[in-house]
């Protein structure tokens, strides 16, 4: 009998000991995995076609090297160690995943923005003044031209599709030096500012131009005559308006037109170029 409970005792010890350590064994991994993180250097990227870029990964909880990954290796392929290269124009998505957790990073490839619009500028004589700045603060910066300035200046604006500088549109303002040229731009709306005044009638009007993919769009317009009689229109294009109060008037124009920023453009010339462009 005393044998019996000995060793009924001792198979229960076992049982109740080895279920303890079953089960602390199972949430060992489950504990040090909730611990786990990974995070990139960066969530975003721009690159240029054909280059490339270190992305790196911020590992916490383990000592395992995270797997790297591309949604599109035809667009952006990644390598072992995340260095990204751009091999075509498109999006695609670099992962890095370690124990379940992944971070991302969106690479968007652009071609060589810099050495198309300098090849360009150096073929178009026509262009005596030119900048570049990003209006839509996203991809590829546009590239803003004139040819004169005087009572009326004519800009026009070009962007970058696939390998190739196209026309997204053309706006114009008045009052422009022909001397020292500069245009307007809104940061608020990432729009261009352009103005003037309308003979005769005694009258001002102001338009904003955004950036709507490869296309310069007509965001907002506001204008006002006084002769015979005052009058004044608000709206997003000069026949897409309506007749509006003055106070309306001048709470748009307060809002959409005032903290614009000059821009001073820079003479078409093979110097100016290859320090703007290198």
């Amino acid at each position: 009998m005393k044998k019996i409970l000995k060793t009924g005792l001792l198979y229960l010890f076992i049982i109740c000991f080895g279920g303890n350590v079953l089960i602390q064994s199972s949430a060992l991994p489950v504990s040090a995995a909730s611990k786990v993180s990974v995070r990139l250097n960066y969530s975003s990227l721009i690159l240029v076609k054909g280059k490339s870029f270190n992305l790196k990964a911020t590992v916490r909880g383990t000592s395992r090297k995270p797997a790297w990954k591309s949604s599109n290796s035809s667009v952006a392929a990644v390598s072992r160690n995340g260095r990204v290269v751009a091999r075509n124009y498109g999006t695609a998505t670099i992962s890095a995943t370690v124990n379940g957790k992944t971070a991302r990073c969106r690479i968007n490839v652009v071609t060589n923005y810099k050495y198309l619009y300098k090849k360009f500028l150096s073929s178009r004589s026509g262009i005596k003044w030119f900048y570049m700045l990003n209006v839509n603060k996203s991809g590829v910066p546009e590239l803003i031209t004139l040819n004169s300035g005087g009572g009326v200046a004519t800009y026009t604006v070009y962007t970058v599709r696939g390998s190739r500088v196209v026309k997204a549109g053309s706006y114009s303002a008045k009052g422009i030096s022909s001397v020292k040229p500069c245009f307007y731009y809104v940061s608020r709306y990432k729009c261009l500012f352009a103005a003037g005044w309308t003979n005769h009638i005694a009258g001002s009007w102001g338009n904003l131009y955004g950036m709507s993919g490869y296309k310069l769009a007509h965001r907002y317009h506001a204008r006002e005559a006084h002769y015979p009689r005052d009058v004044y229109y608000a709206g997003t294009t000069d026949t897409n308006c309506r007749k509006v109060s003055r106070s309306y008037y001048t709470r748009f124009c307060n809002s959409h037109f005032k903290g614009y920023r000059s821009y001073y453009m820079k003479k078409n010339t093979a110097s100016v170029r290859n320090l703007t462009f290198r």
